[in-house]
């Protein structure tokens, strides 16, 4: 693997890093934001159908936060590859690459623990929390 073929490998992780986080976050504060003015005092079908939704979603980007995990544990298994070979212009060390290697290990437990508490949550709040207890929202006065 060469620096450009390295470097260019990076900016499309980057890219996917951008756009698979950005969905998530989206799909966090939309389906919040639904709870708090609608879906939380909706009836119960209304909310387990929007439940199941965005599980749906919530799976959809939680694999592709992995996949991006995958591809970023390739690129880095083959760029050391390269350099212990000694056939590559990559500047970096198979001492920072091992580094790197175990912190994406380290990336999917977290990830996967930050999915499964997101869902966790949204469940409660979904179905157990009281929404009625709050004022409803007005509109501008």
């Amino acid at each position: 693997m060469t620096e450009v073929e390295f470097l260019s490998l990076n900016a499309e992780i980057l890219e996917a890093a951008g756009a698979v986080t950005t969905t998530t976050l989206t799909l966090i504060f939309g389906y919040l934001a639904g709870l708090y003015f609608f879906l939380g005092r909706a009836p119960r079908f209304i909310r387990l159908m929007g439940f199941v939704f965005f599980s749906i979603a919530l799976a959809w980007t939680w694999g592709g936060q992995m996949s991006l995990i995958n591809l970023v544990n390739g690129a880095l298994g083959r760029a050391d590859l390269s350099i212990s070979e000694g056939a590559t212009y990559v500047f970096l060390e198979n001492d920072s690459l091992a580094f790197w290697v175990t912190w994406m290990g380290n990336a999917r437990v977290s990830i996967n623990g930050i999915f499964i508490f997101v869902w966790v949550t949204f469940f409660y709040a979904t179905f157990l929390y009281n929404w009625n207890q709050h004022e409803r929202p007005r509109g501008p006065v």
